[in-house]
């Protein structure tokens, strides 16, 4: 029998909206964008050390499936 390879695909990164804690619904994207504003409800306080690039990666079995690097604006910094 043949292994099964899951199929994977990136459906959105950027600014999304706030989630709901009592909604069933996901946060619908706002843009699309890897350039993010240093917001308190974007990161925790202090918001200074939290500047710069983010690397988010997902990994299933040892294989890199999602690779993205956000940047925090330090503008709002």
């Amino acid at each position: 029998m043949a292994k099964y390879k899951p199929v994977t695909k990136m459906q959105t990164y950027g600014i999304h909206s706030q989630w709901q804690s009592k909604s069933k619904d996901l946060p619908s994207i706002q843009a699309f964008t890897t350039d993010i504003p240093a917001e308190i409800d974007t990161v925790w306080s202090p918001i200074a050390d939290k500047c710069g690039d983010w690397r988010m990666t997902i990994e299933l079995d040892n294989k890199i499936l999602a690779d993205k690097t956000f940047n925090i604006s330090p503008e709002h910094c």
